[in-house]
Protein backbone atom coordinates (compact mmCIF):
# COMPACT_ATOMS: atom_id res chain seq x y z
CA UNK A 1 0.00 0.00 0.00
CA UNK A 2 0.66 3.47 -0.64
CA UNK A 3 1.89 5.90 2.86
CA UNK A 4 3.22 9.28 2.04
CA UNK A 5 6.16 10.04 4.72
CA UNK A 6 6.22 13.37 6.44
CA UNK A 7 9.51 13.96 4.38
CA UNK A 8 9.01 13.01 1.12
CA UNK A 9 9.40 15.82 -1.64
CA UNK A 10 5.57 15.13 -2.92
CA UNK A 11 4.11 15.72 0.37
CA UNK A 12 6.63 18.86 0.96
CA UNK A 13 5.50 20.48 -2.12
CA UNK A 14 1.71 19.30 -1.88
CA UNK A 15 1.93 21.04 1.80
CA UNK A 16 3.32 23.83 0.04
CA UNK A 17 0.82 24.06 -2.85
CA UNK A 18 -2.24 23.61 -0.32
CA UNK A 19 -0.38 26.62 2.03
CA UNK A 20 -0.39 29.07 -1.17
CA UNK A 21 -3.97 28.26 -1.67
CA UNK A 22 -4.99 29.19 1.93
CA UNK A 23 -2.71 32.41 1.82
CA UNK A 24 -4.52 32.95 -1.57
CA UNK A 25 -7.66 32.77 0.08
CA UNK A 26 -6.98 34.28 3.46
CA UNK A 27 -6.86 37.51 1.28
CA UNK A 28 -9.69 36.71 -1.41
CA UNK A 29 -12.03 35.23 0.79
CA UNK A 30 -13.03 38.27 2.79
CA UNK A 31 -14.06 39.73 0.09
CA UNK A 32 -15.72 37.35 -2.06
CA UNK A 33 -17.77 37.23 1.30
CA UNK A 34 -18.25 40.89 1.93
CA UNK A 35 -19.18 41.92 -1.81
CA UNK A 36 -19.96 39.49 -4.00
CA UNK A 37 -23.51 38.59 -2.41
CA UNK A 38 -24.02 35.32 -4.80
CA UNK A 39 -23.45 37.77 -7.92
CA UNK A 40 -20.24 34.92 -9.04
CA UNK A 41 -18.52 35.74 -12.41
CA UNK A 42 -18.09 32.73 -14.28
CA UNK A 43 -14.34 33.53 -14.00
CA UNK A 44 -14.71 33.37 -10.11
CA UNK A 45 -16.76 29.99 -10.08
CA UNK A 46 -14.01 28.13 -12.03
CA UNK A 47 -11.48 29.23 -9.92
CA UNK A 48 -13.47 28.39 -6.54
CA UNK A 49 -14.69 24.96 -8.09
CA UNK A 50 -10.54 24.35 -8.64
CA UNK A 51 -9.51 25.24 -5.29
CA UNK A 52 -12.44 22.79 -3.95
CA UNK A 53 -11.21 19.92 -6.01
CA UNK A 54 -7.54 20.59 -4.56
CA UNK A 55 -8.95 20.43 -0.99
CA UNK A 56 -10.56 17.13 -2.31
CA UNK A 57 -7.09 15.70 -3.21
CA UNK A 58 -5.61 16.74 0.10
CA UNK A 59 -8.56 15.61 1.94
CA UNK A 60 -8.09 12.14 0.11
CA UNK A 61 -3.70 12.49 0.61
CA UNK A 62 -4.04 13.12 4.12
CA UNK A 63 -5.69 9.64 4.65
CA UNK A 64 -2.40 8.21 3.22
CA UNK A 65 0.04 11.10 4.94
CA UNK A 66 1.89 8.91 7.44
CA UNK A 67 2.82 11.51 10.65
CA UNK A 68 5.20 11.75 13.61
CA UNK A 69 3.87 10.75 17.09
CA UNK A 70 6.67 11.61 20.06
CA UNK A 71 9.20 11.24 17.36
CA UNK A 72 7.82 8.07 16.44
CA UNK A 73 6.37 7.43 12.73
CA UNK A 74 3.39 6.36 12.47
CA UNK A 75 2.02 4.46 9.29
CA UNK A 76 -0.45 2.33 9.77
CA UNK A 77 -3.29 3.16 7.64
CA UNK A 78 -5.86 2.68 10.17
CA UNK A 79 -4.02 5.01 12.79
CA UNK A 80 -3.44 7.78 10.33
CA UNK A 81 -7.56 7.37 9.58
CA UNK A 82 -8.14 7.64 12.97
CA UNK A 83 -6.46 10.47 14.06
CA UNK A 84 -7.88 12.56 10.35
CA UNK A 85 -11.21 11.58 11.51
CA UNK A 86 -10.90 12.71 14.66
CA UNK A 87 -9.09 15.97 13.94
CA UNK A 88 -9.22 17.80 11.11
CA UNK A 89 -12.01 15.86 8.12
CA UNK A 90 -14.91 17.62 9.41
CA UNK A 91 -13.60 20.78 8.82
CA UNK A 92 -12.05 19.70 5.07
CA UNK A 93 -15.65 17.91 4.32
CA UNK A 94 -17.19 21.19 4.99
CA UNK A 95 -14.70 23.17 3.15
CA UNK A 96 -15.60 21.49 -0.23
CA UNK A 97 -19.31 20.99 0.17
CA UNK A 98 -20.51 23.34 -2.83
CA UNK A 99 -23.17 24.60 -0.89
CA UNK A 100 -23.81 27.13 -3.81
CA UNK A 101 -24.68 24.30 -6.38
CA UNK A 102 -26.62 22.44 -3.87
CA UNK A 103 -28.63 25.45 -3.38
CA UNK A 104 -28.29 27.18 -6.85
CA UNK A 105 -32.33 26.14 -7.45
CA UNK A 106 -33.82 27.14 -4.54
CA UNK A 107 -36.81 29.67 -4.36
CA UNK A 108 -35.26 30.75 -1.07
CA UNK A 109 -31.72 31.23 -2.96
CA UNK A 110 -31.47 34.77 -1.44
CA UNK A 111 -31.53 33.49 2.27
CA UNK A 112 -29.07 30.29 1.33
CA UNK A 113 -26.42 32.75 -0.03
CA UNK A 114 -25.58 33.48 3.45
CA UNK A 115 -25.24 29.63 4.24
CA UNK A 116 -22.87 29.08 1.10
CA UNK A 117 -20.74 31.69 2.79
CA UNK A 118 -20.20 29.61 5.82
CA UNK A 119 -18.18 26.89 4.13
CA UNK A 120 -16.21 29.55 2.81
CA UNK A 121 -15.24 30.46 6.14
CA UNK A 122 -14.47 27.25 7.35
CA UNK A 123 -11.32 27.55 4.62
CA UNK A 124 -9.94 30.80 6.78
CA UNK A 125 -10.10 28.05 9.78
CA UNK A 126 -7.74 26.10 7.42
CA UNK A 127 -5.61 28.85 7.92
CA UNK A 128 -5.08 27.56 11.64
CA UNK A 129 -3.04 24.92 9.54
CA UNK A 130 -1.07 27.44 8.52
CA UNK A 131 -0.39 29.14 11.45
CA UNK A 132 0.73 25.88 12.96
CA UNK A 133 3.17 24.49 10.39
CA UNK A 134 4.85 27.74 10.81
CA UNK A 135 5.16 27.34 14.34
CA UNK A 136 6.45 23.49 13.21
CA UNK A 137 9.28 25.14 11.41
Amino acid sequence: YIIILPDDNIKVIWETFTTILLIFLFFVSPYWLAFTAGKDSLAWIIVDEAIDFMFFIDIILNFFSAYYEKFVLIDKRTKIACKYLKSWFLVDLICIIPFNLIFEDSANYGKLVRLTRISKMYRLVKMMRFLKMIKVW
